[in-house]
Formats: structure tokens, C-alpha cells, sequence
């Protein structure tokens, strides 16, 4: 299952190749599928291979071996039986030029995400590659679920996190807030995914 929090950006800096982070974008991925909003969400494919549907012998065909990995165990309820997912780093492998972080159920080996930081890569360039059919969607933090692996997102018009997404292509990304200041739309991050980032509310009304 996916969830998208506060770091996927601090998870794959900090905790994978332990470098200085100071994105606005942070992430992890899990959230149960009961609350998860699927409007029009499809699984992505990329490199041959389909979110949920492949496996890690697809994805050694497509990438070859990783050079290094990391174990993530992710936010979890009391109820959830959430398997850790193991994540793969790759250097400049995919069709999208940058590092790749690509997650792998540790229960039955079905590619779950993938993740691309793109060096230069302009809002522009994105809709050169899939078109201008997105959805922008706001996202708030479920903070009172906070944990040292991340913090699940809901929809929420208000939500600092801004995600730009491709629905029916199980893609979404988002920009790098410190050049849109500047006057610039270059991507930090693009991920393809097997269902949707966040959940339709807020798990923390329900706990209240």
C-alpha cells in the first residue's frame, strides 16, 4: 500500500545516502486502502514495469543490481500488518535522467513505487513527456500519526504540499518551492505509483 508523507525526499537523503537535506518535499508512502481515495488512479508503468504488478526479477532485468538499499519500516497503525519495504538506489538507470529509488514489498516482491529526482527538469518538460492533462491537488499532513518514518497526507485545499498528477497514468510530481520563488518550475520529484498518494480526509478527525 502507499502512503505519501513528509519524506520521501528526507527518506531517500537522509536515511539512504546520508547527504544534507533541505527539501520542502518530504514523503514516505502508506496509508490503508479503506481510506484511500482511487478516484481515477491507475498503476503507473515505467521501464516495463507496472506498479503492483511487477517484480523485483523485473526490476533487476530492467536496472540491474542496486548499488546500495535500504530497509524502511513506515508509519503503521495498530491494525495494520504493513510488510517494511526495501529500497532500492540507482544512478541515472531509467528514461528520466537522475537517481532512482525503487521500492520492493518485502512480502512478495512486487514493485511498489518509483521515485525519480530529475536534474534540470522543467514543469514544462513533464508535459512534454505525459501532456497537459493533470490535476493539481492539494495535501495537508495527518500530524497527530506522526512518526520518525513520516507523516501520512490527505486531500485538503488548504495543504501546503502541492502535488501535480497524472491519475489515469499512476504519476504524480511535484515542484521545488525555493525556485518558484524564484521565478522557476524545475521538478524535485517524480513518482510513479500503484494507487493514490494520500487519503480523501483526515485520519486525525476521526481519532478526535
Amino acid at each position: 500500500m502507499l502512503v505519501l508523507s513528509r519524506n520521501i525526499v528526507l527518506i531517500l537523503c537522509c536515511q539512504l545516502i546520508t547527504v544534507s537535506c533541505t527539501s520542502d518535499f518530504k514523503s514516505s508512502f502508506r496509508v490503508d486502502a479503506q481510506t484511500r481515495t482511487q478516484e481515477n488512479w491507475k498503476p503507473a508503468t515505467y521501464m516495463g514495469l507496472t506498479m503492483g504488478t511487477s517484480t523485483r526479477e523485473d526490476m533487476l532485468r530492467a536496472f540491474g543490481e542496486a548499488e546500495d538499499f535500504a530497509e524502511m519500516e513506515k508509519w503503521r497503525s495498530k491494525t495494520d500488518d504493513l510488510p517494511p519495504e526495501i529500497v532500492h538506489i540507482y544512478e541515472n538507470v531509467g528514461e528520466i535522467r537522475g537517481p532512482h529509488r525503487v521500492a520492493v514489498s518485502s512480502r512478495d516482491g512486487k514493485v511498489i513505487w518509483i521515485s525519480v529526482e530529475p536534474e534540470k527538469m522543467s514543469k514544462e518538460d513533464v508535459v512534454r513527456l505525459y501532456g497537459s492533462d493533470f490535476k493539481i491537488t492539494r495535501y495537508g499532513y495527518d500530524d497527530c500519526i506522526d512518526d520518525e518514518d513520516g507523516v501520512p497526507i490527505f486531500e485538503s485545499p488548504k495543504g501546503e504540499l502541492e502535488l501535480f498528477e497524472y491519475r489515469e497514468l499512476g504519476i504524480f510530481f511535484n515542484l521545488k518551492k525555493q525556485d518558484r520563488f524564484n521565478g522557476l518550475d524545475l521538478v524535485e520529484l517524480i513518482t510513479f505509483v500503484s494507487e493514490a498518494p494520500g487519503t480523501k480526509t483526515s485520519r486525525c478527525n476521526l481519532q478526535r
